[in-house]
């Protein structure tokens, strides 16, 4: 199994208190082609169908589970910047 970043979509990802929902995609910088946000579906916990989640907030990568998990609250992404594309 290759990994990569592509690999992650459709991952879940996990916030300090439950399932937050589903990497779709990643949003990148123009210039220096990195990865700013990963667009993770929250369609099941909240009214916004997709927020930004930084790759800084990730703690751990169980490639196994296929999960991505975050130190951060489902508040705290609630409270974070929403995907508009």
């Amino acid at each position: 199994m290759k990994y990569g970043a592509k690999s992650l979509i459709g991952f879940t990802m996990d916030t300090n208190d439950g399932e937050l929902g589903k990497v779709r995609g990643f949003y990148f910088d123009d210039i220096t082609l990195t990865i700013r946000y990963l667009i993770v579906d929250t369609s099941n916990w909240f009214s916004t169908k997709k927020e930004l989640i930084s790759p800084r907030w990730i703690i751990d990568v169980k490639w196994l589970e296929y999960k991505v998990i975050i130190n951060h609250s489902k508040d705290e992404v609630k409270n974070s910047s929403e995907y508009d594309s």
